[in-house]
């Protein structure tokens, strides 16, 4: 009886650890406050196949605009993929005085654009 018990422990044990897959990730925080920059570069990172990314953004506050006077195209977020390391040639090419978000990408580059719209207040 003593025995089955701990065949059964041991099984448990088992399965268990077959089950148990060993994980690693990045946590990231980001806090930007008065900050003027038209652009903010993050840290590159790689994802393995099948990897996600989620992104929350728990505030956003803009001062000293009338958010009538604000179009689509000011306020967003553009993820995009590269084949390096390296940052993209879609931001690499960018004049510094002209906005990326304003810019429609080419086909062959795969990047997402995220853009607020403050004038459909739904």
């Amino acid at each position: 009886m003593a025995t089955d018990k701990i065949y059964m422990f041991t099984a448990t044990i088992v399965l268990f650890l077959l089950f148990l897959r060993e994980s690693h990730c990045r946590l990231h925080h980001l806090k930007l406050e008065d900050d003027i920059r038209q652009k903010v570069h993050l840290n590159t990172f790689g994802f393995y196949k099948h990897g996600y990314m989620i992104v929350n953004m728990s505030s956003l506050t803009l001062t000293g605009e009338d958010l009538d006077k604000i179009d689509s195209s000011t306020v967003g977020f553009s993820l995009d993929r590269t084949s390096s390391n390296g940052f993209s040639t879609y931001l690499d090419d960018q004049d510094l005085d002209y906005c990326v978000l304003k810019k429609s990408p080419s086909s062959d580059v795969a990047v997402a654009l995220l853009l607020f719209d403050f004038k459909k207040n739904e």
